[in-house]
């Protein structure tokens, strides 16, 4: 099937004599040109651009059109600044496959119509039938075509110099190198589950990023095998499963395995049905030409992503628009405000918001913020709560933020509810836990209350196997035990030499005593939680004095200071380091839901825990280390961060926290102070002075008050985290 169009130049002879032999068979001609404005082309138009006559022979037609630059110009004009143009010269450069073109053709067609691709492989065996005209955006007239033909003809009436290749056979063990070879990225939208395993394997062995629209209630998945080389498959979801595994399966026998990879329990109540009837009075699950829409938008959307640069987790997220879109609205419902709960009930909130304000928080900061609307309750970062230098972009703010978010989870569920947690950055940090009715599961709630930060000295003894088994598998692979003793000592003087850096940098000392309460409080760390004895808390005191650490400084000293972090980690039994691989801000969230997961988990095996970081934790390059530090403070920071991430052994992973895992013998810890819950539910979905700002342009700001105060180390400054929770 022809699906090529011919692009002839009018100033070339033989594509003159070819035109004229077109016309003369009837070919029907079109001059597009009055609809091409050149005013659109730059800021120095061309008044003769070159043009050019496109025969599409499926048509039998000839479209006369701007030559490619001029073409491009004009045609993605309404993009801006959507989409700049140095943008838009950077996505062109993508080379995308896409499999399936039932749900991938929609896909095919807005990343050309949007001009996120420059080369565009389609591969699809199958021919149109009238069965797929509910989804697919093609005509009668197209029928019994190839898909993939189908989909190329598309693409190319609005682009015709889009290069497209066409795999009318499908994909198949002699073609699928070529298919894969070269791109940056892969759709994959077939039916047959054994070839969508084998896509993500060959994928995963190239390291091209797998994405895939699930169109139902606005599942997108994004496989990150161009970062995550290891990346297991679907996330995991299928287990050790194979793609020679699920050759040859009935469409009775796929379901299965169809439900693992959507999860079960979080698709559509109607998918859900369906999939029981599959194989009885329906042929295979259904689809819906607005559900597989919305997938092309999201696609296009990661796609820009990641042409970009900009950040694109692996992970799945669901746009459903069920919960987005109100069941009743009524013209009263327009004057109710917008923080005030309608389906939950103000206790249920009270209750959310305690489970939640319960969760550790560097420096004790509790930087949260709840509000409720709806069937759903809503945990918001509270800027204003932010630490200080060491805080980097948030990162310690948001480990509380994910805690929290753990524990408002683990309450819900003890109320019976069934919660669904939907991330989001912009305009600040905030998870969003939809609720709806479910069975009730109280096996956590009562440890809520019960978690201390434990900061005595422990025995020193080693944990039992199944202890550390059972932390471990909490954690899975975000979680790493490190319990050598030689370790341990590694780590000891990397923290103690970060003490010593903490107690005599001006502004960290400044900060790191602010975080200190000499009294009961709401907030900070109160000395009497620290495990200090009289004299240690006499010579804290001491320390305290900005003036003495001055002096200690000034004679480079303060050696002394690392010998407490020695005799913490002696008698520290295992160390759970605790990491992730995904490349946005918002893993550190959810990095602080595994932390508080783990520590719910010691707690209930009789385990103290204690997390430990050193100055470096929230580095995540040296440029971060040389906005912060100056001369000889620099040198030591960055030495500290080279020897704690060799030590560790993270490779590309990214390190949230370490924490202390210990036997202390006695009573149960004092617990830190916090505010009263009160004061943390808002009235509005957003911290004042927010509304409608980028996070971005927050953090920028507070990196550049961070850069102010190096040049004017007596300005004033709020608290930073010393690694200590509350």
């Amino acid at each position: 099937m022809r699906w090529r169009p011919e692009i002839l130049d009018p100033e070339e002879p033989a594509d003159q004599q070819r035109m004229a032999a077109l016309l003369s068979e009837g070919v029907q001609r079109h001059d597009a040109m009055p609809t091409q404005p050149s005013v659109a082309m730059g800021t120095r138009p061309d008044r003769n651009p070159p043009t050019r006559w496109v025969y599409y022979p499926w048509r039998a037609a000839l479209v006369h059109v701007l030559g490619p630059d001029a073409f491009h110009r004009v045609r993605l004009d309404r993009n801006r600044n959507h989409i700049t143009e140095a943008e838009q010269c950077a996505l062109q450069s993508l080379k995308i496959g896409v499999v399936g073109l039932s749900v991938g053709h929609a896909i095919a067609h807005l990343l050309a119509m949007e001009g996120l691709v420059g080369t565009l492989r389609l591969a699809d065996h199958d021919a149109l039938e009238l069965t797929n005209l509910n989804r697919v955006p093609a005509t009668l007239l197209d029928l019994g075509t190839n898909k993939a033909v189908a989909c190329a003809r598309r693409v190319l009436e609005i682009d015709p110099y889009l290069k497209v290749e066409v795999f009318d056979d499908g994909i198949h063990t002699d073609n699928l190198d070529t298919f894969l070879d070269g791109l940056d990225v892969v759709v994959e939208e077939c039916d047959a589950l054994d070839w969508k395993m084998r896509v993500r394997e060959e994928a995963r062995a190239r390291g091209i990023c797998t994405l895939m629209a699930t169109s139902d209630r606005g599942l997108l998945d994004v496989e990150r095998f161009d970062r995550e080389p290891k990346r297991p498959v679907f996330h995991g979801l299928v287990g050790g499963l194979r793609s020679e595994d699920l050759v040859d399966l009935s469409t009775e026998e796929k379901v299965p395995h169809a439900l693992a990879i959507l999860g079960g329990e979080d698709i559509s109540l109607r998918l859900a049905a369906s999939l029981i009837e599959v194989g009885q009075s329906l042929e295979t699950w259904p689809q819906l030409g607005s559900e597989v829409l919305l997938g092309a938008t999201q696609v296009a959307h990661a796609v820009r992503r990641f042409g970009l640069g900009q950040p694109l987790p692996s992970g799945r997220q669901r746009l459903d628009l069920d919960r987005s879109l109100p069941a009743e609205v009524s013209l009263r419902s327009r004057t109710v405000p917008a923080h005030r709960t309608r389906h939950l009930e103000g206790d249920l909130v009270q209750r959310l918001a305690t489970a939640a304000s319960w969760a550790p928080s560097a420096a004790n900061s509790q930087p949260w913020l709840f509000s409720a609307w709806g069937d759903t309750f809503c945990i918001t970062l509270d800027e204003r709560r932010r630490l200080g230098l060491l805080d980097i972009d948030g990162r310690a703010s948001l480990m509380g933020l994910g805690a929290a978010v753990e524990n408002a989870r683990i309450r819900a569920r003890a109320e019976g509810l069934q919660v669904e947690i939907v991330w989001s950055d912009v305009p600040v940090p905030r998870a969003t836990l939809h609720l709806a009715r479910g069975s009730v599961d109280t096996e956590w709630a009562p440890m809520l209350a019960r978690r201390r930060t434990d900061r005595r000295l422990g025995d020193g003894q080693s944990l039992p196997a199944p202890i550390l088994r059972a932390l471990s598998e909490t954690g899975g692979p975000d979680v790493r035990i490190l319990e050598d003793r030689l370790a341990l000592g590694q780590f000891a003087e990397i923290l103690g030499r970060s003490d010593q850096l903490r107690f005599t940098h001006p502004q960290l000392h400044r900060e790191l005593i602010r975080e200190l309460r000499w009294r009961p409080a709401l907030d900070g760390i109160e000395a009497h939680t620290l495990g200090l004895d009289e004299g240690d808390l006499a010579t804290m005191r001491v320390a305290a004095r900005p003036e003495v650490m001055a002096l200690v400084r000034r004679w480079n000293g303060g050696r002394a200071l690392r010998k407490s972090a020695h005799s913490l980690l002696a008698g520290t039994s295992a160390l759970a380091i605790v990491s992730f691989e995904e490349d946005s801000e918002l893993g550190y969230a959810r990095a602080g839901a595994t932390v508080q997961r783990i520590w719910h988990h010691a707690n209930r095996l009789g385990v103290s825990v204690h997390p430990v970081a050193p100055i470096t934790t929230y580095v995540r390059n040296e440029t971060e280390l040389d906005e912060r530090f100056l001369g000889q403070d620099l040198a030591e920071a960055r030495s500290q961060h080279a020897g704690l991430m060799r030590l560790l052994e993270l490779g590309a992973r990214t390190l949230a926290l370490p924490i202390r895992l210990s036997t202390v013998v006695g009573d149960a810890a004092p617990q830190s102070g916090r505010r009263p819950v009160r004061t943390a539910i808002t009235t509005e979905p957003f911290p004042p002075g927010l509304h409608g700002s980028p996070i971005r342009e927050v953090r920028l700001h507070a990196r550049r008050q961070r850069l102010d105060l190096m040049a004017d180390p007596g300005t004033s400054r709020p608290a930073i985290t010393d690694g200590s929770t509350g």
